[in-house]
């Protein structure tokens, strides 16, 4: 009975109602639309797809940002050509400068007196008990093994140590410049092996004889290891600084090593007997690296762990090239499936980066291939 009720009230109240004579074909109309709409959205969002798996197989890295050398530095005589970005303002107290947590360098100086060349070996030891060589514009350093600390000594007044996350301390390092040394570039080059027993001289280098000094490290029964430099305009090639050399280097055999000019040599000064491998960085920057005592029966090994750090920011399609001066603009290449990046460094060094798919498997004549991912390969050629 209740039900009946119910169902007289509610035709009694809508009897007055009365749909649109069109409704239904409204409805219809409006669900097409609809069903198009979803097919055209369901098209692009395929093409998208389609395209973004055609260009960008693996998007580029951002480049690390470096901080412009002008840029006002809170340690005065000292400019970082190289800083990781985002590191906010630096705070000063007394010889320690902070970035906030990650970075700190300290500047260790006493005007009144030369500060003891054996202090560095003291600072290394502190450090790390096994740490790593390094030459830093022809100033003795070293690493920590972790490659989170680096001391230098750039004046016999001054030491220095950079602390920062593992690899960039080194880069930092590398872009200071002490403008009241009268410092216009730097060159650091690392050693990752070195063998065992050797230790960080203490003896004072000579400062005005070129690539005439005591050994850098050494060890036990004699074995010594010697790493230095050369800069400058006359260094266009290692003929020249050889010559002025004279009997230091004899028995010279030329050679190619990492695509740059190279000799191989006996080396004989100042009681000290062994081999050495010579190289030109670039114009303006030559290596020596010399071994002896029997430590020279490992150059090979030495050799193999050389490596340059350098501080510049400059990328070649989001990967940071450590190559010294770029020399011009990036020019790109779209081939078919792949877009390449070429930049020209000092020297004559082109690298070019590689991205898509197709990529080169093999290297042309005096180049070499690094592959960092699924898609990307770098070229390097130089002289």
């Amino acid at each position: 009975m209740l039900e009946t009720h119910l169902r007289e009230a509610m035709a009694e109240r809508t009897a007055h109602l009365q749909a649109a004579h069109d409704l239904a074909d409204r409805v219809v109309r409006l669900s097409r639309r609809r069903r198009r709409a979803r097919l055209q959205v369901a098209a692009v969002a395929a093409a998208l797809v389609a395209l973004t798996g055609y260009l960008v197989i693996e998007p580029p890295a951002a480049p690390q940002a470096a901080s412009p050398t002008s840029m006002a530095s809170p340690i005065p005589g000292v400019e970082f050509g190289f800083l990781p970005a985002g590191l906010g303002a630096p705070v000063r107290e007394g010889d320690v400068v902070r970035w906030g947590e990650s970075v700190t360098v300290t500047v260790y100086e006493n005007r009144s007196e030369a500060l003891d060349y054996a202090g560095l070996r003291k600072l290394e030891q502190v450090s790390d008990p096994d740490p790593l060589p390094l030459l830093h514009s022809g100033h003795l350093a070293v690493v920590s093994q972790d490659r989170s600390q680096v001391f230098w000594q750039p004046h016999p007044t001054r030491l220095v140590k950079v602390t920062a996350p593992a690899g960039q301390a080194e880069r930092i390092a590398a872009g200071m410049r002490f403008t009241n040394l009268g410092d216009s570039a730097a060159d650091v080059i690392r050693l990752g092996y070195v063998p065992r027993g050797l230790t960080l001289s203490t003896k004072q280098p000579q400062k005005d004889t070129p690539w005439l000094a005591y050994p850098a490290w050494e060890g036990g029964q004699g074995r010594w290891l010697w790493l230095s430099s050369a800069r400058g305009s006359q260094v266009e090639s290692l003929d020249p600084v050889i010559a002025q050399l004279g009997g230091v280097y004899t028995g010279l055999e030329r050679v190619e090593w990492r695509g740059k000019q190279a000799y191989l040599a006996d080396f004989a000064t100042s009681g000290y007997r062994g081999r050495a491998l010579l190289w030109l960085e670039e114009p303006g920057v030559a290596f020596v690296l010399a071994a002896g005592g029997g430590a020279e029966k490992e150059l090979d090994r030495i050799m193999a762990g050389v490596q340059r750090i350098d501080p510049h920011g400059e990328d070649v399609d989001g990967v940071a090239v450590p190559r010294g001066r770029p020399q011009g603009p990036v020019k790109r290449t779209l081939h078919d499936r792949r877009t390449s990046s070429t930049r020209t460094w000092t020297g004559g060094t082109t690298v070019t980066v590689h991205r898509g798919s197709g990529l080169p498997e093999h290297a042309g004549n005096g180049c070499t291939l690094e592959r960092l991912g699924l898609a990307v390969v770098v070229e390097t050629c130089g002289k």
